[in-house]
């Protein structure tokens, strides 16, 4: 659980969903259109990830936080599992 925290995972999706759109806009002439949509889709889970992470209270139940770990778990395999 630890890994899929809002201190650990937070950051590197932050990071990703920040550099993608000029990643795509440098690339725009070597990626398939395919690849774009990947790319997009795959952002669009990792926010919804983010907006999952950014509702963690430290007074959250341990009901919430399982909940919540099953949420993101789910959507990080969603992400990893991507195929267009």
């Amino acid at each position: 659980q630890g890994l899929l925290s809002k201190e650990v995972l937070g950051p590197s999706l932050q990071d990703f969903v920040e550099k993608l759109p000029g990643y795509l806009e440098k690339n725009k002439d070597t990626l398939s259109k395919e690849e774009t949509e990947r790319y997009e889709n795959q952002k669009k889970i990792m926010e919804d990830v983010l907006n999952e992470l950014n509702q963690e209270q430290e007074s959250d139940s341990v009901e919430v936080k399982k909940e919540r770990f099953s949420k993101v778990l789910a959507l990080m395999q969603k992400v990893s599992n991507y195929d267009g």
